[in-house]
């Protein structure tokens, strides 16, 4: 698969991604296509599931 927005190649790995929400972090390892040369990544499945619960569960914690 070439990259959607520099048209290089992805690789399809296992890679840690970080969930930010108003200054709170979350970091989900998931598998995707991603790009080293621009760092586009394309998300689907239960990638993109597991990086949403992490989303909601920062949302869901109360600010400090």
């Amino acid at each position: 698969m070439n990259c959607p927005e520099c048209a290089k190649p992805m690789v399809f790995e296992q890679r840690v991604e970080t969930i930010n929400y108003q200054g709170r972090t979350a970091e989900v390892e998931v598998e995707a296509d991603w790009c080293d040369h621009c760092q586009e990544a394309i998300f689907e499945g239960l990638a993109l599931e597991k990086m949403e619960k992490a989303f909601l569960k920062l949302r869901a914690e109360p600010s400090s």
